[in-house]
């Protein structure tokens, strides 16, 4: 069954960043989807994301997850983030289609 797990980070009492997904079973183990990470524009080039991220993927580590993923563009500024913390292109392709298009 999926699981929902997420982190904040605060400072003087008000959220600055935050993290969220949810885990699934996969073949190889429980792999974790990150679907939102955000910092506050005021705390960003700061840290604050690196150590949002780093203590995220401890916790995940600490409930059995054995991997993470997630998506960004591929010209988006997150990625040079994401890939400075260890994160790799993967080879899987996204498919969408429009529901309104289905009768």
């Amino acid at each position: 069954m999926p699981t929902f797990k997420g982190l904040g980070i605060f400072r003087h009492g008000q959220a600055i960043g935050l993290v969220l997904g949810w885990g699934e079973r996969w073949v190889n183990g429980w792999l974790f989807h990150i679907k939102e990470m955000c910092v506050h524009v005021d705390y960003q080039h700061q840290g604050v994301g690196k150590k949002l991220m780093r203590e995220f993927e401890r916790s995940l580590a600490q409930h059995g997850f054995t991997g993470i993923t997630l998506q960004t563009g591929q010209q988006a500024p997150a990625r040079i983030f994401y890939e400075a913390l260890g994160y790799k292109p993967r080879s899987l392709l996204t498919l969408s289609r429009p529901l309104q298009a289905i009768e």
